[in-house]
């Protein structure tokens, strides 16, 4: 990990992406110290990517650890972390937890102003997955998804 984010560090401070989605990012505690893997790898980066959450789908007691997907922004939030854990069925193959993140990013500043001026706030909705190994549980998770987003559409 150490020298994958030293690497994707440098990636994306070359390329500048206004929003970076991560998966299977993991905090490590091990009294006193707690190893957060995404606010390290944000640490790296320019000041501008401010923004970040994190939600936690997986623990891992016995190694002091949890895991989970995030999001880091160069772009402020306009609503709060929504999400949906995905169904998880006693007979998957698949035991870990995978959910569906949600978050609305204010795109205002990078969208031209009309002839009237003012400054609206314009947001984009931004979904991050967290995709199982096993296909069954993909496709089952899959319409779950698909549901949420729809219904988000409104």
């Amino acid at each position: 990990w150490r020298k994958r984010m030293h690497k994707m560090a440098i990636l994306i401070r070359h390329s500048k992406p206004h929003v970076i989605t991560i998966q299977r990012s993991r905090v490590f505690s091990s009294e006193p110290v707690l190893d957060d893997q995404m606010s390290e790898l944000q640490h790296l980066l320019p000041e501008e990517y401010s923004h970040s959450h994190f939600l936690k789908a997986m623990a891992y007691p016995q190694e002091n650890q949890v895991e989970g997907i995030g999001v880091i922004s160069r772009l402020p939030f306009l609503s709060p972390l929504e999400y949906r854990m995905l169904s998880l069925l006693s007979q998957d193959e698949d035991k870990n937890k995978r959910a569906l993140l949600n978050v609305k990013v204010d795109v205002s500043s990078l969208v031209k102003l009309g002839a009237r001026g003012g400054r609206k706030k314009q947001g984009v909705q931004i979904f991050i997955a967290s995709a199982s190994y096993n296909d069954v549980v993909n496709l089952r998770h899959a319409v779950e998804m698909w549901s949420y987003i729809r219904n988000k559409a409104g």
